[in-house]
């Protein structure tokens, strides 16, 4: 069976890894360089959650792809965008709580 609309796309590698991060600091969520950022759930609210492009937890200098206010709880911030370098999740606040969901770039 294919994807409808994908030829040649097995269905069964349809739907997004996820990586859940609870409390603060930093997760490397995705290393093998392009990716795709498809969202962050908010959980339980937080404070803050900063999104980088990069592979490695040193973030200084990384190109930053969100900033989000994680303050309200049970939310979803859809992004859908091109990671070039990987993933890296940097959270504050002890009780932050989030899911990130992301995936291969597609041929």
């Amino acid at each position: 069976m294919t994807v409808v609309g994908i030829p040649g796309i097995p269905a069964s590698s349809v739907g997004w890894d996820y990586t859940h991060i609870s409390g603060a600091g930093t997760f490397v969520i995705a290393t093998s360089g392009p990716c795709i950022l498809h969202a962050v759930n908010i959980n339980s609210a937080g404070t803050l959650c900063t999104v980088y492009d990069t592979s490695t937890s040193s973030v200084s200098g990384q190109p930053v792809t969100a900033v989000i206010q994680t303050t309200s709880a049970h939310a979803t911030n859809i992004y859908d965008v091109r990671m070039n370098n990987g993933i890296v999740v940097v959270t504050t606040g002890a009780t932050t709580d989030l899911t990130i969901t992301y995936g291969p770039v597609l041929p």
